[in-house]
């Protein structure tokens, strides 16, 4: 089910959420996590950039001052190819494939080869402090190789089963996690298995298991019969749902709830009762919110 026929034009304001992300583009060309501050820039990050690009590009807006930021993108790649780490390497060639670009050249590649064959997890803490440029709320074991596994993709290389079948050693009653499923892993599991070419059918129970997260409010939690609801938690299990060819129950429910979640200044904030706007809530609503409507966000969503 679709909810393409819903009128959004009262819940969301599209130009402010547009004028929210373009402001806090630097003079570098990349954007931050904070807009300038008297004329005092907070420092550009690549994910925060990549965040902003994808929202801009949601909503068929041009990104400013284009040639900056290209440059500043490919700054990220090392002299030799390489990149600090995965994430670095997946949001730099998002970014550019957003941007209607791409690296000059893949030799990056032997570095995420290596880095998926080690079968690394890497622990995070969970959310990255507001004071970094680097603020992020997508914490997992899996994520780096997600991030190897998806770079190669999006570069038209290959993955090998081999390199992502221990994924699957994590898997139980449909969900991915360590200790405890958790739908945050469940989709970067997800999403590297399917990068090597396994098929949903490999994963009956998924949905199911998706379905447990749900919450009355409209949002989703992060476990089974958990809570609260967040907007990435509510992203990574439309997102699942959408990598597995299902659609929600309700999807009207998850709209009305990522509407609700939009602050004055137009970006969205992490949960129902409080929070500051970030790129990264923000992204993560406006993508929910394409994959429930099937269409343009900006011809669903525009105030007339």
């Amino acid at each position: 089910m679709q909810v393409e026929n819903l009128k959004f034009a009262s819940l969301i304001d599209v130009e402010d959420l547009v004028n929210f992300t373009k402001i806090r583009q630097n003079s570098d060309g990349g954007y931050s996590f904070l807009r300038s501050i008297y004329g005092v820039e907070f420092p550009s990050s690549i994910s925060e950039t990549c965040y902003a690009l994808a929202i801009l590009s949601m909503l068929q807006e041009r990104a400013p001052r284009k040639e900056k930021t290209i440059e500043f993108i490919k700054n990220m790649q090392r002299d030799d190819g390489t990149f600090n780490s995965s994430e670095v390497a997946f949001y730099t060639i998002k970014s550019l494939q957003l941007i209607g670009e791409e690296l000059p050249s893949k030799s990056f590649a032997e570095q995420l080869y290596d880095l998926l064959r080690k079968r690394e997890m890497v622990y995070e803490e969970g959310c990255l402090g507001y004071f970094s440029s680097d603020y992020d709320v997508t914490g997992s074991p899996f994520r780096s190789t997600y991030c190897a596994a998806r770079s190669l993709h999006l570069s038209k290389l290959p993955v090998d089963k081999g390199d992502v079948d221990w994924l699957t050693d994590h898997e139980e009653n449909g969900g991915f996690g360590i200790d405890r499923p958790n739908i945050t892993s469940t989709y970067y599991a997800l999403a590297a298995l399917f990068c090597a070419g396994y098929q949903k059918e490999e994963f009956p129970r998924t949905t199911r298991f998706v379905e447990k997260c749900a919450l009355n409010e409209g949002g989703y939690a992060g476990t089974p019969h958990g809570g609260p609801a967040f907007v990435e938690t509510t992203y990574f299990a439309i997102a699942t749902l959408n990598l597995i060819g299902e659609r929600s129950k309700e999807p009207r429910k998850h709209v009305r709830f990522i509407c609700r979640l939009q602050n004055n200044n137009g970006g969205f904030r992490r949960a129902s009762e409080m929070g500051i706007s970030t790129l990264c809530n923000s992204y993560f609503a406006a993508k929910t919110l394409a994959i429930l409507s099937g269409n343009s966000i900006r011809d669903a969503l525009v105030r007339t």
